[in-house]
């Protein structure tokens, strides 16, 4: 298999060619629902880890090319050494190289199928909930002139198919912002995470995507966002006691590396620094051993641009 830098290099040669971005576009959408050695993807977009290697969780990129790459340079060889790496979401808008960034990834995951669970977030939005700024558009047809809305609609559909939860029992709910609000009436898992739906419901994407927490005393209010909820520690206790126990772990929201809430059951991972004028990417590494799970937390200082 190619290493880092010869993906690298493919990635910016099929990011400027509109034919090769469509193909792979295509591509990772067909593959998106496929099973892996570790996890099972269930329909309509629920990936439940079945085993827990090492499991690097990565926050948002937003086209922060160069963190992105620093990133993986961590996270690569943990993805060659049986491990698998989560990305929670938000690959597009705001950065610099956009279509670099998610091509990199769509890339990784096309290689690696079981070793790459791409989730959906917020600025991989369905039509009826456009996030602002979403300028990815605008930078297709930049980069690829009339072509650019035609790439923009393959894309769309793309992201209609990237799982919105991954989750292990006993162990962690992956999201981008929040568990979705059926948690707090539902009790089993299925049911909270409509698996076997033919669809995702709309409150259940809108809550997934957009949510934070608070440290209020509170289960669920409307978020000032405008669109998803905060909720608060006793429903994070709610969620967690439907997989029986563990951690929440998303993105969504600009730290420096990680912050935690909730007396810890809530870990925020971000990885896009450059974009935000921050110092560190974080990553977070779970795995399991004789039965104990274990949480690693990792600050990559990002390479400066100009280096690729």
């Amino acid at each position: 298999m190619p290493g880092l830098r010869d993906l690298i290099e493919e990635a910016l040669s099929i990011s400027r060619d509109p034919g090769k971005l469509a193909d792979l576009i295509n591509t990772s959408t067909t593959i998106l629902e496929i099973d892996g050695s570790v996890f099972k993807v269930h329909r309509p977009g629920v990936v439940e880890f079945l085993e827990a290697p090492s499991i690097s969780f990565i926050g948002d990129i937003h086209g922060d090319f160069y963190s992105l790459i620093t990133v993986l340079e961590n996270v690569f060889p943990r993805i060659i050494d049986n491990g698998v790496a989560v990305f929670l979401g938000d690959y597009i808008d705001r950065g610099y190289l956009q279509v670099e960034s998610i091509t990199l990834l769509l890339l990784l995951k096309k290689l690696y199928p079981d070793k790459v669970v791409l989730l959906r977030g917020n600025h991989e939005p369905p039509e009826f909930l456009k996030p602002h700024p979403h300028d990815f558009p605008d930078i297709l047809n930049k980069y690829f002139g009339g072509e650019g809305h035609t790439l923009y609609r393959l894309f769309l559909k793309l992201f209609s198919k990237l799982p919105l939860i991954a989750y292990r029992r006993r162990g962690f709910i992956a999201v981008h912002g929040g568990p979705p609000l059926r948690c707090i009436r539902s009790t089993v898992i299925e049911d909270a995470f409509e698996i076997g739906s033919q669809a995702f419901s709309a409150e259940t994407i809108e809550s997934v995507l957009w949510s934070d927490p608070v440290e209020l005393g509170i289960d669920v209010i409307p978020s000032p966002r405008g669109a998803g909820y905060l909720y608060g520690s006793r429903f994070t206790e709610k969620a967690l006691s439907l997989i029986g126990d563990g951690v929440i772990i998303r993105s969504h929201e600009y730290v420096d590396g990680y912050r935690e809430a909730h007396n810890g059951r809530v870990i925020t991972v971000f990885s896009a620094p450059l974009v935000y004028e921050l110092r560190y990417a974080g990553v977070l590494v779970y795995s399991e051993t004789e039965g104990r799970s274990r949480l690693e937390r990792i600050l990559v200082e990002p390479v400066q641009p100009g280096r690729y």
